[in-house]
């Protein structure tokens, strides 16, 4: 009986050891996942990308990915804590949650690889509301969305040039664009309508008709194609858009009569 324990106190050892030495083994991921997280909780967006592994930069635009990060609940990331990690080969798994600095709990699941001795992201999934890149394509937003998004472009902009101001307007735009230029820019280049005294709301009581199907590219950028059939002259649109959670935001307009 003595001997029986003896053999089972040294198979504990062993499976004690062999915990502490998965622990170890996969401790690299929670190191580079924090890493990450901490640049997107800091604005860092584009160092964030440039740490992630090569075959994800393939898939996914630095501006697609920049525009996704910049509107969820990753920037206010205060800890996170991982339910499960694993390491098969080259590969790298992590699931657990990120808490917010607003108390908030965020489901999340990271997907590595490891390129030159090191751990790379190589996906990122989060909850309900995730970012995975891997061949797949976001999907085109239904029709009753379409028409939703197309009129709230025209009606901030046809707003902004009635009042002459394009403060709220350039709040409504998405943030990668926002970084690329300011409301007294968008006044510039609007300023042909202004002094026209071009007055694009009529426009909204007749339906958006779409001459090109509505389509998402491989940067994950959404382009809507079309006009509103109002006499004498048509509005026309070219809209682009990304998704910045919850919804698509403005990335580019362009609207001629």
């Amino acid at each position: 009986m003595r001997r029986l324990l003896i053999v089972l106190g040294v198979l504990v050892v062993i499976v004690v050891v062999a915990i502490t030495m998965a622990i170890a083994t996969t401790s690299a991921l929670p190191n580079e996942a924090d890493a990450f997280l901490s640049l997107i909780e800091q604005g860092r967006f584009e160092e964030a990308y440039q740490t992630t592994a090569e075959a994800f930069r393939h898939e996914t635009s630095e501006e697609v990915f920049v525009s996704f990060v910049s509107g969820t609940l990753l920037t206010d990331y205060a800890r996170a804590s991982w339910s499960s990690r694993s390491i098969e080969n080259r590969a790298g798994r992590l699931e657990g949650a990120v808490q917010t600095k607003e108390g908030g709990t965020i489901p999340l699941t990271l997907q590595f690889v490891k390129e030159e001795g090191a751990w790379k992201i190589a996906s990122l999934e989060m909850g309900d509301a995730g970012f995975v890149r891997s061949g797949g394509a976001v999907d085109v937003p239904s029709g009753d969305e379409l028409t939703r998004i197309t009129s709230q472009a025209i009606a901030l902009l046809g707003e902004a040039i009635n009042a002459r101001d394009f403060d709220t307007f350039y709040g409504n735009i998405a943030r990668l664009w926002q970084r690329q230029t300011t409301a007294d820019e968008l006044h510039q280049a609007f300023a042909p309508f202004i002094e026209l005294n071009i007055d694009l709301l009529p426009a909204l009581e007749e339906s958006p008709v779409y001459s090109q199907p509505p389509a998402v590219d491989g940067d994950g950028v959404l382009t809507l194609i079309g006009y509103y059939p109002v006499e004498p002259n048509p509005v026309r649109f070219n809209l682009d858009y990304v998704y910045e959670h919850p919804e698509w935001k403005l990335l580019g307009i362009n609207v001629r009569m």
